[in-house]
């Protein structure tokens, strides 16, 4: 996907209006991860024409980074206490955002999108199954070290992009779950990053160093990906380790393309933003919504890039947000 120079104060809101505005048009406010990073600007994209298509306001913002917690949860309640209908949140954290989500839900509607929060207080999450993902990540690591090393086996590196997020918390589960079904697969390291790209690259350096042999390597989220894939780029080990990783960016798709990367676990950001924003509309219509609602993932790998389900997903369109 193409990254948007969308700059984003850390208060102030993106708005986009669906339809004329009128006294009694719902507002819904969209509070996402970091307003920079081309996945959550898809996310952006997706809340953006679902603003549009059933007539609300829609208030887009968030934090320039990830790590910013305390900025999102400044954010949060700034939400709350300017008149929204409803809350559309993605956590930065499971633990911090949980008393925050219950604060909020007291006094108006929240649905959580990609990520969970320690609270019960919201209405309804729509997600990837983050865990079952990882599973399909543990089988795409197989499948590559089976080209690799002629059968499923070779040690392989974790390169997290940080910790208290609980979508890399499952989504690393779910790998070694996945990787269970095949015993001589083995995680010889794990790094924990600072949700920085940089951080990732040098975490990932530093396992080259430590296990020059290693045979594989997995990214729990976009920037991890981009970080290893550099890595194993710029030291010309294309193939050697391979890597499987969350996520696409252009880059990462130029990685599969290139043979930097053999495996990305796709989400679907823009269902994500579109429909955290119809379920609001939804349940303030009186609809009853399921508790948890999953989005699905799609594993691209260079067999598979350049179908048409993969480029719909890699090259979602975020036109909306220029307009």
């Amino acid at each position: 996907m193409k990254k948007l120079m969308l700059v984003s104060m850390m208060v102030s809101a993106l708005t986009l209006v669906g339809g004329a505005a009128t006294a009694q048009q719902k507002t819904i406010s969209v509070v996402v991860k970091d307003t920079t990073s081309p996945y959550w600007q898809t996310v952006m994209a997706g809340a953006c024409v679902a603003g549009k298509d059933l007539g609300v306001t829609v208030n887009v913002t968030g934090p320039q980074s990830e790590a910013d917690v305390n900025g999102q949860i400044g954010i949060l309640e700034n939400a709350v206490s300017t008149g929204s209908s409803a809350i559309v949140l993605a956590p930065t954290s499971f633990d911090a955002l949980g008393p925050a989500v219950d604060e909020a839900a007291a006094k108006v509607p929240v649905f959580l999108i990609d990520s969970k929060a320690k609270s019960d207080a919201y209405t309804s999450i729509l997600a990837t199954d983050n865990k079952a993902g990882g599973v399909l990540a543990g089988k795409a690591m197989a499948d590559a070290l089976t080209k690799k090393n002629g059968a499923a086996k070779g040690s392989v590196g974790v390169i997290s992009y940080g910790a208290g997020a609980s979508t890399l918390d499952e989504r690393i589960a779910g790998f070694t779950e996945g990787l269970a079904a095949y015993p001589d697969i083995k995680v010889v390291t794990k790094r924990v990053g600072d949700f920085q790209t940089t951080t990732a690259l040098n975490d990932t350096n530093d396992v080259l160093t430590a296990f020059p042999k290693i045979d594989g390597l997995y990214g729990d989220a976009l920037f991890t990906g981009l970080g290893a894939g550099q890595a194993i780029s710029e030291s010309n080990r294309k193939g050697n380790p391979v890597l499987v990783t969350f996520d696409s960016s252009d880059t990462l798709e130029q990685y599969i393309r290139d043979g930097v990367a053999q495996a990305l676990v796709v989400q679907n950001p823009y269902k994500m933003g579109y429909g955290g924003v119809e379920n609001a509309v939804k349940a303030l219509n009186g609809d009853k919504l399921p508790k948890f609602i999953d989005t699905g993932v799609m594993v691209i790998t260079p067999d598979n890039v350049g179908s048409p389900e993969a480029q719909a997903l890699l090259h979602p369109d975020v036109s909306c947000l220029k307009k």
